[in-house]
């Protein structure tokens, strides 16, 4: 059975999902079927696979054919031994990393995990706010997968996240995707991902921006949702429930992000001055305009 060889590790909210989307397409590719799997995030109770046995059996498909194997699991980037894991686990595997602005990214994580039921706190600033309590274990949503991606000023550090990476894993094997470039050229950029896993271009492949923005119509349908995967969890079932999907299929709707109040989002900007800083230092472009 076949390794995967290359990871996209995140971040959350900066093209992961349309990434993938586009590698499931190219014939020498075989993507994990679940995205997400978290497999190697030890240090997080945000983990969809922790059993070695179930996590291989994602990779159970791949063949001959399929020059790169691969899987995306956005919090490999935040967690402190996924990376680690996976080097001990993988014959030199690739590396992916997806990278946005950070103030931008923190409005649009809280966005996401509101819609996803793990965020009780709907105003942004004051669930910004609420980081130092929630350090303390205090605030914790009842439903939330793991507290620490609630904690948005550190979910959001990109550059020591980046910088982490860098100090294990030799630069030759990252390959960083930046979202507004993505949005902008995605044809070029992604030309540029297939070049880096070794892959042929291929120029059927259909580059549609997925998950963006969105938000449900009914909270109390989230939690029924959540309470519906819990018990399928629980009685030991892997085979996927049409129900769940038909209920989070009719439960969004697309969502407009509105501009956040000019003095906070200044105040986000000067939060992470240090980690754009820390950006530009590793990859020389510059970012001047999100300091």
């Amino acid at each position: 059975m076949k390794k995967p060889n290359f990871f996209i590790l995140g971040a959350p909210k900066c093209g992961t999902t349309s990434l993938v989307s586009w590698l499931s397409q190219h014939p020498s590719v075989f993507m994990s079927p679940e995205k997400e799997p978290h497999h190697f995030n030890t240090d997080m109770t945000h983990r969809q696979h922790p059993r070695r046995d179930s996590y291989a059996r994602l990779f159970a498909g791949a063949n001959h054919r399929h020059i790169a194997v691969g899987e995306a699991s956005v919090w490999y980037l935040y967690s402190q031994d996924a990376v680690t894991n996976i080097q001990a686990y993988a014959d030199n595997p690739r590396y992916i990393v997806c990278l946005r602005n950070p103030a931008e990214m923190a409005y649009a994580l809280h966005e996401q995990q509101v819609f996803s039921g793990n965020e009780d706190c709907q105003d942004f600033e004051a669930a910004w706010r609420l980081a130092d309590r929630r350090r303390a274990g205090d605030d914790i949503p009842k439903h939330a997968a793991d507290a620490a991606t609630l904690i948005y000023p550190d979910a959001c550090a990109l550059g020591r996240q980046l910088q982490r990476l860098l100090g294990t894993v030799k630069a030759e094997r990252v390959h960083i995707v930046w979202l507004d470039m993505l949005s902008a050229q995605p044809r070029t950029e992604f030309e540029r991902v297939q070049a880096f896993l070794r892959l042929k271009p291929d120029a059927e492949i259909r580059l549609q921006a997925m998950n963006l923005s969105k938000r449900r119509r009914s909270a109390v349908l989230v939690t029924t949702m959540q309470m519906l995967g819990r018990v399928k969890s629980q009685l030991g079932m892997t085979k996927s429930l049409g129900m769940l999907r038909w209920l989070d299929a009719v439960n969004r709707k697309p969502n407009t992000r509105e501009p956040l109040d000019e003095a906070f989002a200044k105040e986000l900007a000067a939060h992470f001055q240090d980690e754009v800083q820390i950006l530009e230092d590793l990859t020389n472009r510059d970012l001047s305009e999100w300091k």
